[in-house]
């Protein structure tokens, strides 16, 4: 997406530096169904321009898709495809109590 990360292990290991850098949208197919890499990959989105896209071989828990739903982002689901996509440059709210 565009920001640089240094690690151990040329950046395979934690503890993880991040420098961002204006964000490029991606479409990520993630080789595991993992909730965590998918949140990470989806609120990078929210700042960058255009739609980002994660796709799992299986579906994952969907705690940040109701939660970004819940924000106002643009959010798309496509559970035949196991696609999850958020369109950037969001403007999100308050969420209701």
């Amino acid at each position: 997406m565009g920001a640089k990360i240094w690690g151990r292990q040329d950046g395979a290991l934690a503890p993880l530096a991040i420098q961002g850098q204006t964000l490029k949208p991606i479409h990520y197919h993630s080789p595991i169904a993992s909730a965590q890499v998918k949140s990470c990959i989806l609120l990078a989105g929210l700042i960058a321009q255009g739609q980002t896209t994660v796709t799992e071989p299986a579906l994952s828990r969907d705690h940040s898709e109701r939660m970004l739903q819940a924000f106002g982002a643009e959010i798309s689901i496509d559970p035949e495809t196991h696609s999850v996509t958020v369109t950037g440059s969001a403007q999100l709210k308050r969420a209701k109590k």
